[in-house]
């Protein structure tokens, strides 16, 4: 083990390195030290920080809620997971996520924060398509529980995300398909894939639709993500046509 013979600078060049803004502000609004970080993610030096109340950076949607977070720290509470944006140079803004403990009798916090801008940008990307996707997409635990669903479940069975939430995945397949699906959930807790796999699914006007699932299973998050597909119109045509081809070669029989 490294033990350093002058631990301020150990902690100055971590404070220097470090990717996330880190922060030293008193509880009179002002920034008293921020480390490179700052510059790096909105632009400004030391000195443009530190010469004006940080609140002055907070989008104005967001100083309320900054005001009153500062209040909690001042109390003595810490700051786990706070959001706000800051204003960057270039008149942008970032989102950024904070984690911060008060230490009242010396009247300043020490704080962390995270851009997290790209990441909710893509993660709001993410959810239109979830929204708009004309499939049904589902997220299950190894439990064997939804844990998520789009809207497209009850544009196509009927059934409110609220309704189909924490359910067991195998209680709307029909009866005569269960014991196949559950083949297959257990094939995905293993870590195998499931691809083209057809069951139906009971609506919630009783009646059933055929789905096709693809589906994969992530081991680490003890989850499955699935897509499902209603066939139902392709199934009832290939039915159509079995009967017609059985019934033409009855009559050819006859």
């Amino acid at each position: 083990m490294i033990e350093s013979k002058h631990p301020r600078d150990t902690l100055d060049r971590f404070f220097t390195l470090s990717l996330d803004l880190l922060c030293i502000a008193g509880l009179d609004g002002y920034f008293k030290r921020v480390n490179p970080a700052w510059e790096r993610t909105l632009g400004y030096t030391t000195e443009e920080m530190t010469e004006s109340p940080f609140l002055e950076f907070v989008h104005p949607d967001d100083q309320a809620n900054t005001i009153a977070e500062v209040a909690k720290l001042a109390s003595g509470a810490d700051t786990i997971s706070f959001e706000n944006r800051y204003r960057a140079k270039d008149g942008s803004y970032k989102l950024l996520q904070w984690n911060a403990k008060p230490f009242p009798e010396d009247q300043v916090i020490f704080a962390a924060a995270r851009d997290i801008t790209e990441h909710r940008r893509a993660q709001q990307m993410l959810d239109r398509f979830f929204t708009l996707s004309l499939d049904m997409l589902s997220i299950v635990g190894f439990d064997g529980q939804r844990k998520m669903v789009n809207p497209a479940w009850e544009r196509i069975l009927g059934y409110s995300a609220a309704e189909l939430m924490g359910s067991p995945v195998a209680d709307l397949v029909h009866p005569d398909d269960r014991a196949r699906a559950m083949v297959q959930l257990e094939k995905m807790q293993r870590g195998e894939n499931m691809v083209s796999f057809e069951a139906r699914y009971r609506a919630k006007d009783g009646s059933y639709r055929w789905m096709m699932w693809n589906a994969i299973p992530f081991a680490e998050q003890q989850l499955i993500y699935g897509i499902a597909r209603d066939i139902t119109e392709r199934k009832q045509a290939e039915e159509r046509m079995q009967q017609l081809k059985e019934e033409a070669e009855s009559a050819n029989r006859a």
